[in-house]
């Protein structure tokens, strides 16, 4: 049921480990939840670029949105490979950028 949260994303993950840990179990709803967050922040932004037309931003957000999903899966491997490991940082520091990034594409005109 903990594994649950991420299961769409990281499935061969949370079967291989079966979050057997606390620790692991909250390092892995934690991701699930910024995963979710971020994607639900971009799926924002494309439905403001297609209801505006602005497209200025998108290839900042795009790329944001990349990263992101760059320090997720390694944040994601970190996790499953390690029972005491709490989410390691460069996953909250992408998924800041691509918030900023967001913000500021959808102030520029």
């Amino acid at each position: 049921m903990l594994c649950a949260a991420l299961a769409f994303a990281a499935a061969p993950v949370a079967y291989v480990t079966g979050c057997n840990t606390t620790q692991q179990s909250i390092a892995v709803k934690t991701l699930g939840s910024v995963h979710a967050t971020a994607d639900a922040a971009y799926s924002g932004y494309i439905s403001h670029v297609l209801d505006t037309h602005e497209t200025n931003g998108v290839p900042a957000v795009a790329n944001a949105y990349r990263e992101f999903q760059t320090a997720f899966s390694l944040a994601l491997v970190a996790v499953a490979g390690n029972t005491n490991i709490a989410v390691p940082q460069p996953v909250f520091d992408a998924a800041a950028k691509l918030t900023t990034t967001i913000n500021q594409a959808k102030g520029a005109k």
